[in-house]
Parts: structure tokens; sequence; C-alpha cells
């Protein structure tokens, strides 16, 4: 990550700075991050699209005190977190809890597997490509973003837009079965 971000700056001057950033700033933008989230992979898909945010911005970032860069950076890091805490909860309103005997049932799972197999083959591949380095392989959005091609912030539009349509395709499909009996 932190070359990503390296790779963004032009000139050695302002990799040299934003690298002694990175290192002066990460843990405590970690620590503040986990302090929201209470999850390592979140807390850390937080500070890495802050560090982008950061490195985007670091040529106005570098012309601050330095006793305000540290308050700058957890701010950053804060509504990144803040952002990912609402998105995540969000998503757990809408997540279908399952009985332990439906978790138990080999073949039940089988069957909700296959249909979010075809469900995930049937998207556009925009969406499948986010869904399976994102969702399924779990890279963070960075890393995704990297290996697409794209933004970060491109990658979770696409992996919530995703989910939709995954939902709707996996209602439909519960709505087509009912119908059929």
């Amino acid at each position: 990550m932190l070359m990503i971000c390296l790779n963004m700056l032009e000139t050695d001057e302002q990799r040299t700075s934003f690298e002694q950033f990175y290192r002066e700033h990460r843990q405590d933008m970690f620590a503040f991050a986990m302090s929201i989230l209470h999850n390592v992979q979140d807390a850390e898909d937080a500070v890495s699209q802050a560090f982008f945010s950061i490195a985007q911005n670091f040529e106005k970032i570098s012309l601050l005190p330095c006793h305000e860069t540290r308050a700058y950076a957890v701010i950053v890091v804060k509504n990144k977190a803040l952002n990912i805490y609402a998105a995540n909860k969000r998503e757990g309103e809408r997540t279908v809890h399952l009985t332990e005997e439906q978790l138990g049932d080999e073949g039940y799972r089988r069957q909700v597997f296959s249909e979010l197999d075809e469900a995930v083959a049937a998207l556009d591949e925009r969406y499948k490509d986010v869904v399976v380095l994102y969702c399924y392989y779990g890279f963070t959005a960075a890393e995704t973003a990297q290996l697409l091609g794209i933004h970060a912030d491109t990658v979770r539009h696409r992996a919530m837009r995703a989910k939709k349509l995954l939902k709707e395709a996996l209602e439909k499909g519960e709505a087509d079965d009912g119908q059929g009996v």
C-alpha cells in the first residue's frame, strides 16, 4: 500500500516526506480506526483509504505545521472509519439470518451456494471482477483497485451495487420458486 501511495507522488522529496509521515502516523491511525470499527480488516481498509486520500493531497498537507499533521491524519482516518462503520451497519441490517439447522444442512448450503454462483456469473464483468477480488478473495478496496486499474472508491461503489444486484437476483429466484409450486 505504501508503494502505491509513493507512486502517486511526483518528486523524491515528496516521497521521502510521505514515507516519514506514514511511519510516524500509521500506528496511531490504525489504533483510532480500531477504536471505531473493532475489526482488523476494516481498520486496515480505513487506514489504507486515509493514506490514499492523504497522498492525493500531500502537496497541501506537507505545508501544515508538524503538530497539525497528526490531527489531520486522525481526522481523515476517523472519517474513513465512520464511512466503513455506516456501510457495515447498513449491510448488517440487510443480512439474512439463517438458523443453525439450515447452516448445518449440507443440501441447503449447496443450494444456496449454487444459486449464489449462478447470480455472480450473471453479473456484468465489472461487477463480477470486484465481487471475486474484493468480496470473495478478501482483497482490500485499495488492492482491488490497483489490480483492476480503477479507484478504490469505485471498487466500494461497485461492490455495493453488485451486492444489491445479487440480492435482487436471489430474491427474484425465491419468488420464482414460490410461484411454481
